[in-house]
């Protein structure tokens, strides 16, 4: 009874509406009687009563059940199941054989890659990666990451920006830019400002435009043919 008295305290005493504190005594008293009678257990009626939230204290798992509770969300998670939280602080399950991973369920064998408020589970070998938007994504084994991009052996990441791509061996990354110039074509890089273009051999970069150079050489961009 004095465990009844402690409990109905702590309602009276909870910073909730009085229909609200009303509602969880009467649920208490309800839970001391049927208890008393032998119809259910008074600390379980209370635990309920006394939930931070409606939605927690309504939910009535099974026996072979457990509640799994984040903030104001709560599901029934199985015996042997994790209780997880994904990135919004939303309570889900995952398998006995899984692992939680900000909402998804990574199985055996993989990691969790998280980036920000995105989550995807990479497989043995893979590498965790974040794009150009901080959203989290897996490269194979043997690559490496490039903002979005994965680059393989000998390849190198261009990145200029919000873009990236993979520059391949032979080829030379525009620098400040995602453009990719061929070094055995004898390709000069030509930027301007995140931009780029790959001018062809005798041709002179001018303002971000291959051009045919003009008369000058001391400037080439002199009335230069664009």
């Amino acid at each position: 009874m004095s465990a009844l008295f402690d409990d109905l305290s702590r309602i009276i005493a909870s910073p909730i509406s009085r229909r609200e504190a009303f509602k969880r005594v009467g649920g208490a008293l309800a839970g001391a009687l049927s208890a008393s009678l032998g119809l259910a257990r008074t600390s379980g009626i209370l635990a309920a009563q006394v939930g931070g939230t409606s939605g927690v204290s309504s939910l009535k798992c099974s026996k072979t059940q457990f509640t799994c509770t984040s903030g104001s969300s709560a599901v029934c998670c199985s015996s042997g199941q994790a209780c997880c939280t994904d990135v919004s602080g939303k309570a889900y399950c995952c398998a006995s054989s899984a692992s939680c991973c900000n909402g998804t369920c990574c199985g055996r064998g993989q990691t969790c890659c998280r980036s920000g408020t995105s989550a995807v589970c990479c497989s043995s070998g893979q590498t965790c990666c974040p794009d150009v938007s901080g959203k989290a994504y897996c490269c194979g084994s043997g690559k490496s990451c490039c903002k979005g991009a994965c680059c393989g052996t000998g390849q190198a990441c261009c990145r200029s920006g919000t873009s990236a791509v993979c520059c391949s061996s032979g080829q030379t990354c525009c620098p400040g830019t995602s453009t990719c110039c061929r070094t055995s074509a004898k390709q000069t890089c030509c930027g301007s400002g995140t931009s780029g273009v790959c001018c062809s051999s005798g041709l002179t970069c001018c303002s971000g435009k291959c051009c045919k150079a003009g008369p000058s050489a001391s400037s080439p961009c002199t009335n230069a043919r664009c």
